[in-house]
């Protein structure tokens, strides 16, 4: 899907219209795509609430076809300056958010498997590219 989202200036999230739960925003966000959705997020919650408060707003909450024609309107209106700077907020968020779960993960394990400190190991990680 991400190889999709990267060609994409404006996607659906599908699973959202119905309470079957949302498919991933990250894979479209990652890639700068400014993403629509329908109400029932499920597991994505954070996440949607996340990028839907960027500046501007990454993902959008629609409950109708009329409503999803308008929000991609409104994008495609203003393409260059709307969509790049959705995109860019996209990227951010994203980073920031996988950054959390990262550190939330490294927390947790981090005791039991005797692990370094994160920034350690980041740090320990950027020299050995070099």
């Amino acid at each position: 899907m991400e190889a999709l989202y990267t060609i994409a200036r404006v996607a659906f999230v599908g699973g959202s219209l119905i309470p079957l739960g949302c498919h991933n925003l990250f894979e479209g966000a990652r890639v700068g795509c400014v993403l629509l959705h329908g109400p029932h997020v499920g597991a994505m919650g954070q996440a949607a609430a996340v990028l839907a408060a960027t500046h501007p707003p990454v993902a959008t909450t629609i409950h109708s076809a009329e409503e999803m024609s308008a929000v991609v309107g409104k994008c495609l209106a203003n393409a260059e300056t709307d969509l790049g700077a959705r995109s860019s907020a996209a990227k951010d968020a994203v980073a920031k958010l996988e950054t959390g779960v990262l550190r939330r993960v490294w927390a947790r394990l981090g005791g039991p498997l005797a692990l370094p400190s994160l920034s350690t190991a980041l740090e320990d990680g950027r020299r050995a590219e070099t």
